[in-house]
């Protein structure tokens, strides 16, 4: 490399160190780059298909599990539907990626099932909800 930029470009040969880690490091950056663009999109592509992300902001799950736990009289720990259905809650006059609507239809629907005893946490679990 170093002939080819003595060729192209008039340098001392005392320069011969700074040109080979300036190379040295512009293609290390040049390979940073290629990979962090297409984490990139492979990341922008996860987003988009999450059907009802969470509506926690920088809350976790396990908060919000503490949290029911805590105002639960015996002191259990909640089942998935109903972590689900706190974290999924929708503030009216606020708009949201997925559709509002129908998620407010799932959720009526997983608490009916939760009202007549049916085991919801499996359905959540696996993606699918009535």
């Amino acid at each position: 490399m170093w002939e080819y930029t003595r060729d192209r470009y008039i340098i001392p040969d005392n320069g011969e160190w700074w040109v080979n880690k300036t190379i040295n490091t512009s293609w290390r950056v040049y390979k940073s780059h290629e990979s962090v663009q297409e984490l990139a999109e492979e990341n922008k592509a996860r987003r988009e298909s999450v059907a009802d992300p969470h509506t926690l902001g920088p809350d976790s799950m396990a908060v919000l599990r503490d949290k029911l736990k805590k105002s639960d009289p015996n002191l259990a720990s909640p089942p998935d539907a109903a972590v689900y259905l706190e974290s999924r809650e929708r503030e009216e006059g606020r708009t949201y990626k997925t559709n509002t609507a129908e998620l407010k239809k799932r959720m009526s629907e997983i608490k009916k099932m939760m009202a007549a005893g049916e085991n919801v946490d499996e359905l959540i679990v696996n993606g699918t909800t009535a």
